[in-house]
């Protein structure tokens, strides 16, 4: 297993390891791998969905308690997973609360996604 660390801010929380992993056998991948909790409330999570499937992929996710920000992003390499959180979690401590909230979230799909 090959450990991918994430560039952790000071002001996250991290809920769920900081490092995403590599295995070469995705029947080792779970579905758990990281979640990261921002000042203003928002979680990051990513993990193999589905479980240990080799079909699968990293599937990352923005929540806000139980409601999804964004419609989750769904990646086969870790290193871009590993850029898309950072970058998702830089923007989203930003200015979440913004009144641009609701028209910024909803045209992100291609600016994450390398």
């Amino acid at each position: 297993m090959r450990l991918i660390p994430l560039n952790i801010q000071p002001e996250w929380k991290v809920l769920i390891s900081g490092s995403l992993y590599y295995e070469a056998d995705p029947r080792l991948r779970g579905e758990d791998m990281v979640e990261v909790r921002l000042a203003n409330g928002l979680l990051i999570s990513c993990g193999w969905y589905p479980e240990g499937q080799i079909d699968g992929c990293y599937l990352i996710t923005v929540s806000e308690g139980l409601e999804f920000v964004r419609s989750p992003i769904e990646l086969d390499n870790i290193n871009d997973a590993r850029q898309v959180i950072e970058t998702m979690a830089s923007h989203y401590s930003q200015d979440f609360y913004s009144n641009s909230h609701t028209s910024s979230t909803e045209n992100l799909s291609e600016e994450f996604v390398a």
